[in-house]
């Protein structure tokens, strides 16, 4: 059954499309005044389950907060507000909410949410938060329902401020704001007849946008022929499922008394009797009455909901108005010296340990509580003083605390010295300095109080200047007295060109002759004298046809080195290289006097899935794929184009084929008694399904398009109609698939996620 989504909206009528609109506006942000900076507000209620964040000390002070204006509020990544706290030395603890699963809106975290933390201050600045674990590595928060995570440091970076004096300043926008100097461009506008502005917000007031207004939409039975015919009805009615819908068009009538025999109300209609029933239709000899008598009295309903009132609790003949009910013992604080029953005492009231009562005798004395601080010790035995164990004043003798107690300077006990003190140099082991102690090292540091093996590098003196011979890159303090030779660079190899005989130090200058020339460039072997020396002669093909053509080569002009592709066949070509290197190319690689670059590849077999009518090639189906390759129940998809492939048609892989596969016989394609109905579809935030059958052990798939199941829902036994929601707000947009699976039954259905 297929449900129309604006129909179940208005249902409630402009409540909740005006409540929809409050939590949209609620989830971005809530704010008044437009602005380029959006504050969150701070979370207001509790939905009904939670995670909690353990806050150390130490992530408060890494927020180096100055105000007392300041709090913490976590988001969801679409910027639903899901928990916030305080910010002082004393919060230990945020909660983090999760979605309220008995209501259709989103108001919380759903499971494995990213949450998002800022800190807000003064209510105008915004920080971004990004919590660090012992290690000091950012921390990942995800919502998991009464999880558990310690937050140990933290890592702020400044987002935006506030600035009050940007908005919308059209002042025919339904959001225009007076007070703003500057457009932010945020201006929006009513657009339909039915459209109000509420709190800067458009409001649509037609939501089926029929052009009647939401407040004047009456819903009702529009069909004339049915005997609750509604002329005045502008929409069908809501159709609900599992319960009576006076609107519905009904048309028996068996009475034809004009009202619809499903909307006959029984009840009685004596006027006197404790159940009347003014709204009753039916039972006109009154046999469902009931009747009141002695003290009893009528609840006074007349919606045949009435009921017999006893007055009279104790059956003791007294009507119960006439009772005067009180403790009688006069031990008892509440003691009443009027009443005439209770005479168990059962609403007697005594006071204990350090208790008194306040001394009156009406009934209206009460217990005097001695002992303010439930401490077990009376007021007037009280002793005020410190009460601390680890204070320097502790007093044994004290039962309340009177703020007095002192303590001793972290790492000192109450005599003023070190607690651990190792080397016993006076210095606590908290506040020694650890560092190199020894000078004759680089490492010397000369605040450090503790040896930490750092000294390593002994200190080298020499010359660092390398401009002189002595230089000494080993050497680590320079001694400028130490440099006494200046470097001259230049070429020391006497074969050289360029020989340089007042060098002292060779600066890789030198240039050589090239091999087989002298330092002038003349050949040193040239018996043609072609000006090429002989050993660079160069030998090849020169023929521009030939593959192995050489543009290079000075000598075999007869060609006699030349190799042809016509030498091989009509398909060969050269590779094309004119350095000599050129190969005659085989375009016919199966010798079938097909070109290769003309053979159409593919699997020649038709009894393989992946037959290609049109191949040339592979005679011997080394590219074909079989159905009998999977299992016995395997079939081709029928393409014979080559893109045909194997069909899995055992589900489960248990060894039956799926169309045989459950005990009563129904094949996947048989299953018309247990629709599944989807709706909306295409869906945004959740989807709605409802079947009715007689199912066993049944579960709910969400998978996506290749294959992953993302949703599983467990319903164990459905024995009559069910009707569950999924929320899909988190899954990306997209063509997915709902699966419903029972011991006897597989159902699909498709749908959209915008």
């Amino acid at each position: 059954m297929s449900i129309n989504f604006k129909l179940v909206m208005k249902r409630n009528n402009i409540f909740n499309y005006q409540l929809l609109i409050f939590l949209f506006a609620f989830t971005f942000f809530s704010i008044k005044v437009y602005s380029q900076c959006i504050i969150p507000n701070e979370f207001v209620g509790n939905t009904g389950s939670n995670m909690t964040l353990l806050i150390q000390p130490t992530f408060i002070n890494a927020l180096n907060v100055q105000s007392n204006d300041a709090y913490i509020v976590a988001t969801t990544q679409s910027g639903l507000i899901v928990g916030s706290t305080s910010v002082n030395v004393s919060q230990t603890s945020l909660a983090i909410w999760g979605d309220d699963s008995f209501s259709p809106e989103i108001d919380g975290a759903s499971e494995g949410q990213s949450i998002i933390l800022s800190l807000v201050v003064d209510g105008i600045d915004l920080i971004n938060v990004f919590p660090l674990n012992l290690n000091n590595e950012t921390v990942d928060i995800s919502y998991v329902t009464n999880g558990f995570l310690v937050l140990h440091n933290a890592d702020i970076q400044y987002s935006c401020t506030f600035d009050p004096n940007s908005g919308c300043t059209d002042n025919s926008a339904c959001n225009y704001n007076p007070s703003a100097t500057s457009d932010n461009g945020s201006c929006v506008y009513l657009e339909g007849q039915c459209d109000i502005c509420e709190d800067g917000i458009v409001i649509d007031n037609d939501i089926d946008n029929d052009g009647i207004c939401d407040i004047d939409e009456i819903p009702g039975c529009m069909d004339e022929s049915a005997c609750n015919y509604n002329p005045l009805a502008t929409d069908p009615p809501i159709i609900f499922d599992s319960e009576l819908n006076p609107m519905e068009c009904s048309y028996s009538d068996e009475d034809g008394d004009g009202v619809c025999d499903i909307f006959e109300i029984v009840g009685c209609t004596d006027a006197f009797a404790c159940n009347y029933d003014a709204t009753s239709t039916t039972d006109s000899d009154n046999s469902l009455c009931i009747f009141a008598t002695g003290c009893d009295t009528c609840s006074g309903e007349t919606d045949g909901t009435g009921a017999i009132v006893d007055n009279d609790i104790d059956d003791d003949g007294v009507c119960s108005s006439d009772e005067i009910i009180g403790c009688t013992d006069d031990l008892a604080c509440n003691y009443d010296a009027t009443p005439t029953t209770d005479t168990d005492n059962s609403l007697c009231i005594f006071s204990v340990g350090c208790e008194t009562c306040s001394g009156e005798q009406d009934g209206s004395g009460y217990i005097l509580n001695n002992d303010i601080d439930n401490d077990g010790v009376c007021n007037q035995d009280e002793v005020e003083g410190c009460i601390s164990l680890s204070a320097c004043n502790y007093n044994d003798l004290a039962t309340d605390d009177d703020g007095s107690c002192i303590y001793a300077v972290p790492q000192y006990n109450c005599d003023g010295e070190c607690i651990f003190d190792s080397d016993n140099d006076g210095i606590c082991n908290l506040f020694e300095v650890l560092g190199c102690t020894d000078s004759t090292y680089l490492e010397y540091d000369e605040s450090a109080t503790e040896e930490n093996g750092s000294c390593q590098t002994l200190i080298l003196e020499g010359c660092l200047d390398n401009s002189y011979l002595e230089y000494n890159p080993l050497a680590n303090v320079d001694v400028s007295s130490l440099c006494i030779t200046p470097v001259v660079l230049g070429c020391l190899d006497i074969f050289a060109c360029n020989y340089y005989s007042e060098a002292n130090t060779d600066d890789g200058s030198c240039t050589f002759a090239e091999i087989y020339y002298n330092c002038n460039g003349d050949c040193l072997a040239d018996i043609d004298g072609d000006n090429i020396c002989d050993e660079l002669e160069v030998y090849g093909c020169t023929d521009e046809l030939a593959c192995n053509y050489d543009a290079t080569p000075t000598t075999n002009t007869d060609n006699t080195l030349c190799n042809y592709s016509t030498e091989l066949d009509e398909c060969a070509t050269c590779s094309g290289e004119t350095d000599g290197t050129g190969t005659i190319v085989d375009n016919d690689i199966d010798d079938d006097g097909v070109c290769d670059i003309d053979e159409i590849i593919g699997c020649t077999d038709e009894i393989a899935c992946n037959y290609d009518a049109t191949s040339t090639t592979d005679t011997d189906n080394t590219l074909c794929n079989y159905s009998t390759d999977l299992d016995e129940c395997a079939t081709c998809s029928g393409q014979t184009d080559g893109t045909g492939t194997i069909v899995d048609n055992d589900y489960d892989d248990d060894g039956i084929c799926d169309e045989v596969d459950y005990d009563d016989g129904i094949g996947l394609n048989e299953f018309i008694n247990a629709p599944i109905n989807l709706y909306p579809n295409p869906s945004k935030d959740f989807i709605n399904i409802d079947f009715e059958s007689n199912l066993s052990n049944v579960s709910v798939e969400i998978l996506n398009s290749l294959g992953d199941v993302l949703i599983l829902e467990n319903l164990a036994d459905v024995s009559s109609k069910y009707i569950m929601q999924i929320a899909v707000h988190n899954l990306p947009s997209g063509l997915y698939l709902l699966r419903l699976k029972s011991d006897h039954q597989l159902h699909r259905v498709n749908w959209i996620k915008n």
